[in-house]
């Protein structure tokens, strides 16, 4: 059997998650812990059951990745090896943790000045995400390049699935692009609780601070 594991970036995070593995599970609790020690704060109190902070990047962050660790951990005694980890966006360093190329707590460090970086952006340009859920991904980029060219800032920004795009930018420019798929007959899409336009060009002063931030850290050898 050869398992993969994907890990999970930031988006769907809530009030209270991981608060029952926190209890019952005591890998998950030391792993927890042991980020909270290496964050300054703790994780539980911060992060995991306040309303507001659970949907600040710069705690969100931390939270996903300790979690993602913790629930990884848990698991490593049942289940086999994993050929490959991979993760999307924030995912991608849970899953170099995972693959031993970054240590906990490294990662837990990079990604608490990461989360910084991307919540100053993110208040310098105020800006939202919504996921638009239709297997007709190139109506969706039409409409965002048409109103591109009417100085919108609104862009692509996750191809997650077939079915799902999440776009983000400035939010009145989101919400003219939500307005205008809803014109062209698309149904479903969901604003994502976070906190800034992430994978976007808005991005940059953040993207700038995190190449900076890393370029003397050690990576291990991927296997």
């Amino acid at each position: 059997m050869k398992l993969g594991i994907l890990m999970s970036g930031q988006g769907a995070q809530k009030v209270g998650m991981g608060a029952d593995l926190y209890e019952q599970v005591p890998a998950y609790k030391e792993t927890i812990d042991e980020a909270s020690r290496v964050l300054g704060y703790d994780i539980m109190s911060t992060i995991v059951n306040d309303e507001e902070n659970v949907k600040q990047t710069r705690y969100t962050q931390p939270a996903i990745l300790a979690m993602s660790t913790g629930i990884y951990r848990a698991l490593a005694d049942v289940m086999p090896k994993p050929k490959a980890t991979l993760g999307l966006s924030l995912g991608e360093y849970s899953a170099l943790v995972a693959a031993d190329v970054l240590t906990f707590d490294q990662a837990m460090r990079i990604i608490k000045d990461r989360g910084a970086y991307m919540q100053q952006a993110g208040e310098d340009n105020p800006g939202k995400m919504v996921a638009v859920m239709t297997d007709n991904q190139d109506l969706v980029i039409a409409t965002i390049k048409k109103l591109q060219a009417d100085g919108k800032r609104v862009y692509p920004a996750n191809y997650n699935t077939f079915n799902q795009l999440v776009i983000g930018g400035v939010e009145a420019d989101v919400d003219a692009a939500v307005a205008a798929l809803t014109d062209a007959g698309i149904e479903r899409m969901v604003a994502l609780p976070v906190s800034g336009p992430f994978h976007t060009p808005l991005m940059q002063s953040a993207a700038d601070q995190l190449t900076t931030r890393i370029a003397d850290e050690t990576f291990a050898p991927m296997a």
